[in-house]
Formats: structure tokens, sequence, C-alpha cells
């Protein structure tokens, strides 16, 4: 499926769910470990991302998850989530769990 598809959803509020799957993509969890955490398919992770970063905005998952931890803090800009996120992406790629895109 295109991103495309859901341009129609750009501006509108995230959803519980989609609240949810953003922090946990701001933890580093893969879809996998998502999906089992929320108790769905990867198929409807991968949906949740698409309509969260059409309605974000964001290009790219870690683009969703330094829009979310901006968003979430009411002091960090969106250069410091994206630094936390790189460091995070750093730490994690040592050993299981790094962010996918």
């Amino acid at each position: 499926m295109s991103i495309a598809l859901y341009q129609h959803l750009a501006g509108k509020p995230l959803t519980t769910r989609e609240k949810r799957l953003c922090e946990m993509i701001s933890q580093g969890m893969t879809n996998k470990q998502i999906s089992a955490a929320m108790g769905v398919s990867q198929l409807s992770v991968v949906q949740y991302v698409r309509a969260a970063q059409a309605k974000t905005k964001a290009k790219n998952r870690t683009a969703l998850a330094a829009h979310w931890l901006s968003m979430n803090s009411e002091s960090m800009t969106p250069e410091e989530a994206w630094a936390t996120l790189d460091i995070k992406t750093h730490a994690d790629s040592a050993g299981a769990g790094a962010p996918c895109a």
C-alpha cells in the first residue's frame, strides 16, 4: 500500500491506538514487538504507522518518533528529539531491537 492512500488523513488527530504506536516507535520497538504488545498483526502495525505518518506529515518512521517526542515534551525541540533518537538508534544497533525503517 502506498502512503498516498492515507493523504486524506493529513492534519487529523491521532487515535489512541496511533498514539500508543508512536510511543512504542519512539522507544525503538520493531513492528514485530509492537504487534505482540498491541495484540494485532504486523500488517495492522504497518497500516497504523502509515496513517500516523500521514496525519503528522512525517516522511519516515524516525520523523514520526521525533514528532511524537517533541509533541509530548514540554521542553524538547524537534532537533533535540532527533538527537535523542540518534542516540537510541546507535545504542540499539549493537543488539536486537534496532528501529526499522
